[in-house]
């Protein structure tokens, strides 16, 4: 809370608030996910992400409408006309999939509330890329990026002009050779692996890749604290391993030795 850099997102986190004082009872971001909010309130149409209240708890009935994609309640075939469709693509039925929600809509409403794109009002649709809690062990990871490729070929499918998302890498990983052959630009605020924009001209990011993230740590290691050496303790997911990766090639470049390595 010292660090003037995180004063000014928690000032612009409670001028927004202020704004818009339906969410005054929601408790406010930790300075770190205010940064993030911020990120993404600066895509093309950004988000900002508000956090669930505690003690927030949904039932299998209310995870119903995000089962793959849905419009909002009401929102009906004969609207398209006049409407700009956006898909947000996330796991729904989680917290953080709902501030992706929540975020995407606090700005939708924002905009169609000065008249639209064109005099068009923009319409969510909503993405559950989500895995079914139920499954387990390897039958989940196969069930993955099913899921994924299923969502992303639902977008593609729809009237969806662009996509926000993927919340996590492996998804936007996934999802991104669908849109990149059905030529649908895609745009994430939360991934960070690099190969998901690499050689994919229809994928976006308004975040480092992981690359630059482990460059600036090495580089202010060792320049700034004088560290020479470094031991390295990581766990097996395919993120970690990434970046693990980009570390230890960070490791090297700036001259660094590695004088152990432990997977969890």
């Amino acid at each position: 809370r010292e660090d003037p850099f995180f004063e000014v997102w928690e000032q612009e986190l409670e001028s927004l608030l202020k704004e818009y004082p339906k969410f005054s009872s929601v408790k406010p971001l930790r300075p770190i996910r205010a940064f993030q909010a911020s990120v993404w309130f600066c895509c093309a149409l950004l988000m900002l992400a508000v956090a669930v209240p505690e003690g927030w708890a949904a039932s299998d009935a209310d995870w119903a409408p995000f089962r793959v994609c849905s419009y909002p309640e009401g929102f009906s075939e004969e609207d398209l006309d006049d409407s700009i469709v956006v898909a947000v693509a996330g796991p729904l039925r989680t917290e953080k999939g709902q501030e992706m929600l929540r975020g995407s809509n606090l700005r939708i409403e924002e905009v169609n509330r000065l008249g639209g794109i064109g005099g068009k009002e923009i319409v969510l649709l909503q993405c559950d890329d989500g895995v079914d809690p139920g499954s387990a062990g390897s039958e989940r990871e196969n069930s993955k990026k099913k899921r994924w490729q299923a969502v992303a070929n639902r977008i593609a499918d729809s009237e969806a002009l662009v996509v926000i998302g993927h919340r996590s890498s492996n998804a936007s990983i996934a999802a991104g050779g669908i849109y990149w052959e059905r030529r649908i630009p895609a745009i994430t605020g939360t991934a960070l692996a690099d190969e998901i924009t690499k050689g994919n001209e229809w994928y976006f990011r308004v975040v480092p890749q992981t690359s630059k993230y482990m460059e600036s740590i090495v580089h202010y290691a060792n320049k700034v604290l004088g560290y020479r050496k470094f031991t390295i303790i990581h766990a097996s997911s395919p993120f970690e391993q990434r970046l693990r990766k980009s570390f230890v090639d960070s490791l090297r470049n700036d001259g660094m030795e590695k004088v152990g390595e432990w997977g969890l």
